[in-house]
Parts: C-alpha cells; sequence; structure tokens
C-alpha cells in the first residue's frame, strides 16, 4: 500500500468527503418518496418491539423524547398507532401500532425493496459489505464520543495546535469526554 494515501492528513481528508457524501445521500433519501422516513423507523421498531413508552422509543433511535413526542402525536393524528394506558408506569404511556400502521409498514416496506433493489445494481455485494463495515465504525465511534446532552460542545479550532498548546490545554474534561482507546 501507498505510505502517502495512508498519512493521516490524507485519511482525514478522505473521511471529510465520506461524511460529506453520507449527508448528501441521506438528504436525497429524504427528498425520495419510496424511501422511509423517521415515522417509517419508529413504525418498524414497535412492529418488532411491541409496545413502547416515548423514552424507550426515543433511547433505541437514539434521539431525543421531545423529538419522538411530536412524532408519536402526528402518528397518533394519522391513526397510525394508539396511545394506551401503561400499568407499569403511571405517566408514560405505551405506543402501539395499529392496523392502519401495520398497512402503511408494509406499504413502505414495498417502496423500500423497489428502491433498495435498483439501487444495489450499481455496487457489488463486496462493496456494499464493506460500506456498511465503515459506516458502523464511524457510528460505533460517534456515539462513544458524544457529548452528554446538557454539555455545552467545544468550539472546533480550525488550525491545528501545536504539541506544547495540546498539553497545555488538555483538562480532566477533556479525559473524561473521550475514551482512552481515541486518544
Amino acid at each position: 500500500m501507498d505510505p502517502v494515501s495512508t498519512a493521516p492528513a490524507v485519511r482525514a481528508e478522505s473521511m471529510s468527503q465520506l461524511l460529506s457524501e453520507v449527508g448528501a445521500v441521506a438528504t436525497r433519501l429524504r427528498q425520495n418518496p419510496g424511501f422511509p422516513q423517521v415515522a417509517d423507523a419508529v413504525l418498524d421498531l414497535l412492529h418488532r418491539q411491541g409496545p413502547m413508552t416515548v423514552p424507550q422509543i426515543a433511547r433505541a433511535r437514539a434521539t431525543s423524547r421531545q423529538n419522538i413526542q411530536i412524532l408519536v402525536d402526528r402518528l397518533e393524528t394519522e391513526g397510525c398507532i394508539a396511545i394506551l394506558r401503561n400499568p407499569a408506569h403511571k405517566k408514560s404511556s405505551l405506543v402501539v401500532l395499529t392496523a392502519r400502521g401495520k398497512t402503511w409498514l408494509e406499504t413502505s416496506r414495498h417502496g423500500r425493496e423497489d428502491l433498495s433493489s435498483s439501487m444495489g445494481e450499481c455496487c457489488s455485494a463486496e462493496e456494499i459489505q464493506g460500506a456498511i463495515r465503515v459506516l458502523s465504525r464511524i457510528r460505533s465511534l460517534l456515539s462513544a464520543t458524544t457529548p452528554e446532552r446538557n454539555r455545552p460542545r467545544r468550539e472546533l479550532s480550525t488550525r491545528p495546535e501545536s504539541a506544547e498548546e495540546s498539553v497545555n490545554n488538555t483538562t480532566t474534561d477533556d479525559a473524561e469526554e473521550f475514551p482512552v482507546s481515541l486518544l
């Protein structure tokens, strides 16, 4: 392998390009009526897991309870889910998939399969599996380094720090925020 292609700066630039492409693909998928939206993902989660509370859905989707509550309210209005009393918790109701929600999910699944099949023709199975592995590792890395929700994010400098600045700017917080394996 060419040593230049594995240089940290080249890998960082390549990763930046990859993340930019991922963002562009995500935008195009959101614009495509044949591909599932977040609502479909929540309906699918309820289909696979059964009744769940809004906080449970939010944890499973790695998003805020408030975002899921807005979506649940909309899906309830559309008749795709029902809200039931939760015998295990007085304040947190259960969200349940309805027959209409199951129909919505099935229709969406067919559209998703058609779109995935046509997109899959442009790549080999090995390329697809390689992309899955890379994106899965990136997601895991981002999950491990995400600051607590209440903690303000640090501003990222656009200029590289010298080794001395890096040592001087290291605080106990930095060590807590980033796992040792990433330092």
